[in-house]
């Protein structure tokens, strides 16, 4: 992590928190993967959605300029299944539809509800086009 002071982590957690209750709030069929916030790094947010593809959720999000990644940052340049998500035993569902969010000392509050929508709108989309 770079050089935060208390304050910073404080107010990164707050943020990475309120959008993870903001998504929950739109969104059914969502999933935390990894540690509730006590255990948890302040800045990385991991979450599944049932019924989507990661790689299809990354770019619909996007073009909505909200910027996610698939698998764990020391792995952002394989496509596979992350092999930590697999090992955590992530349910099938939530698996291939999950997303890291990371955040930094310059995402602001102002910015967890369109992002939360965004996320909603594209899921919502997306699972109408799920495969059957």
């Amino acid at each position: 992590m770079l050089d935060w002071d208390d304050a910073d982590i404080a107010r990164v957690r707050e943020i990475k928190e309120a959008l993870y209750r903001e998504v929950c709030a739109r969104v059914d069929g969502v999933r935390r993967n990894g540690p509730d916030e006590g255990t948890a790094a302040p800045h990385i947010l991991n979450l599944g959605f049932s019924g989507v593809r990661a790689e299809t959720l990354l770019h619909a999000l996007e073009e909505r300029d909200v910027l996610v990644a698939t698998g764990s940052a020391c792995s952002s340049r394989h496509r596979r299944v992350s092999f930590v998500l697999d090992a955590m035993h992530v349910p099938e569902e939530y698996l291939t539809g999950s997303i890291r969010l990371s955040f930094g000392i310059f995402n602001t509050m102002d910015e967890v509800v369109p992002a939360a929508e965004a996320i909603a709108e594209c899921v919502t989309l997306l699972r109408r086009f799920k495969a059957r």
